[in-house]
């Protein structure tokens, strides 16, 4: 009943020109996980289903395209405009995991792929894409281009998905991605972009309550953009003419653009943890992921709007504390200002006494820091620029990634807090109020989009799965009664309470589990 992809599409090949897509089923030994195709592409097929559907096409992919810049990227695009026939030899192919396809009567030719997702070969499809767009090449010569593509069929049926079907499909398909990126470097963040975390934030920053208040005099409100795959937010504006770019610009600051590596940066700063943060990207997204996970699975009612606009205030204290030590008089040039950042911050947040914090809000609504914080982060960033100098012999940035370096300074340093500075903090009580008002406004919000969604499924629906459940003696009496009195609710045009979808969803995993296929 719950899709596994809310930007899952399907692909007709009639629609873009396309009779379909010749194949070679691979004898793969008869599992029932999934099938394996070897297939042809029309190069002009995968340009135009690019064109069409952008960035949707990559979701399944551990990174957005990465623009012309790259090597790779370059040689895809001489090829293309050069030598358009000897692309097929000189091409890797692309690697496309699809949830279900449908061939054609002859069975000689696959018609439509539902949720076709490029897990690999997202830089490929994309150059084909720019090179028309851009018209440095014709629709006639993408004639002669083919592209080489191992086709995954997971055979999920998004109408009878259970969640752990989704949870499977989910995990497969990062896996294939894991396995099959090879054509550029890929971080361990690029492959963390499937967690629902992730999903979940993407989603957020696109909503009114996260755009970011108009300040400086500037007349609308802007977004964060949440960029979950490496390169979106550049490949948002392939499409679009000068004037379009330009205004998603001004909707879409690029200083306003949050990579994962970023917010993982920002968060275990403020959670204090700057040596964490000093290891480096990879480690630190490592250590960040385990806390992310472990938030999500608690309740993933936590990532909810407050948790946004506390991430979005964690990273403008970060860049602003950035730029306050580079631009100090004491600075030196290459100095350490990576280690003085994390540690000036985390070594405030500790200092702050018992039951108050920083004022998140007023941080939010300027978009900037208020003044009594900058002027205390700028005496604790030249005691943390002092004590990390006397780093007994070690280099800075090996010294700053110990525990123990930052227990130290974080118990044995003394700083002075201002008293404008411990006059503009806030009860803790106060945000916690927030935060517990959010989650629940998000579990709300949830429980009304699951009743909903069994509600369009609906009367014959819900009156097929109550005779089907009958028929085959499955669950209680009390079950299938239930869901026969579902039918009828739905049938009287009204909306399942959050306790009835609670229970209905309880009651199809328990016949699913019991060999129960749903309609």
């Amino acid at each position: 009943v719950q899709s596994t992809n809310s930007e899952a599409i399907t692909i007709m090949c009639k629609d873009f020109g396309c009779d379909g897509i010749q194949y070679l089923k691979a004898n793969i030994g008869g599992t029932s996980e999934y099938d394996a195709y070897l297939a042809i592409v029309p190069g002009l097929f995968l340009a135009n289903i690019y064109k069409q559907f952008g960035s949707r096409l990559l979701q399944g992919n551990i990174r957005a395209f990465l623009s012309n810049r790259g090597k790779v990227n370059k040689k895809i695009r001489e090829t293309i405009i050069k030598e358009p026939s000897r692309f097929f030899s000189y091409n890797n192919g692309i690697a496309v995991v699809a949830q279900s396809i449908t061939l054609s009567p002859n069975r000689e030719r696959i018609v439509s792929f539902r949720d076709f997702q490029i897990i690999n070969g997202g830089q490929t499809t994309a150059s084909l894409a720019s090179a028309l767009i851009k018209k440095e090449t014709t629709a006639q010569n993408m004639q002669n281009i083919f592209v080489p593509m191992k086709l995954t069929v997971l055979n999920i049926f998004s109408e009878q998905a259970t969640a752990e079907d989704i949870e499977k499909y989910n995990e497969l398909t990062q896996k294939i991605s894991r396995s099959a990126n090879s054509q550029n470097s890929v971080s361990d963040a690029d492959f963390f972009s499937n967690h629902p975390f992730h999903v979940r934030m993407e989603e957020l920053s696109k909503t009114g309550k996260c755009m970011a208040p108009p300040v400086d005099g500037h007349p609308y409100s802007t977004i964060w953009y949440y960029e979950r795959s490496r390169g979106k937010w550049e490949q948002e504006q392939m499409q679009l003419t000068q004037a379009g770019r330009d205004k998603f610009k001004e909707k879409h600051p690029k200083r306003q653009v949050i990579k994962k590596e970023k917010l993982a940066k920002c968060l275990n700063t403020i959670y204090m943890n700057p040596h964490v943060v000093c290891t480096g990207a990879a480690r630190n997204m490592k250590a960040f992921a385990e806390q992310i996970d472990e938030l999500y699975n608690a309740s993933k009612d936590n990532i909810n709007d407050f948790f946004f606009r506390r991430c979005v205030c964690a990273v403008i204290l970060f860049d602003t504390t950035d730029r306050i030590v580079n631009h100090a008089d004491w600075y030196p040039t290459g100095g350490n200002k990576a280690q003085i950042v994390p540690y000036t911050i985390a070594k405030i947040i500790a200092s702050i006494p018992k039951g108050k914090e920083i004022d998140w809000t007023l941080i939010w609504n300027k978009q900037s820091l208020y003044a009594s914080l900058v002027a205390q982060i700028e005496s604790v960033a030249f005691i943390a620029h002092k004590f990390l100098l006397e780093s007994q012999g070690k280099i800075v940035r090996e010294y700053a990634v110990k525990q123990d370096t930052w227990r130290r300074f974080r118990d044995d340093v003394e700083i002075v807090l201002s008293d404008d500075f411990v006059n503009s903090l806030i009860s803790t009580s106060q945000s916690k109020d927030e935060a517990k008002a959010s989650k629940r406004e998000h579990k709300f919000n949830s429980s009304l989009s699951l009743a909903l969604d069994f509600f369009k499924l609906g009367y014959q629906y819900w009156l097929t799965v109550y005779k089907g459940l009958e028929e085959e003696g499955i669950l209680s009496t009390a079950d299938r009664d239930f869901v026969k009195s579902i039918a009828g609710y739905i049938k009287a045009t009204k909306l399942p309470t959050e306790k009835q979808s609670k229970r209905l969803l309880s009651i199809i995993t328990k016949a699913e589990d019991e060999g129960f296929i749903m309609p």
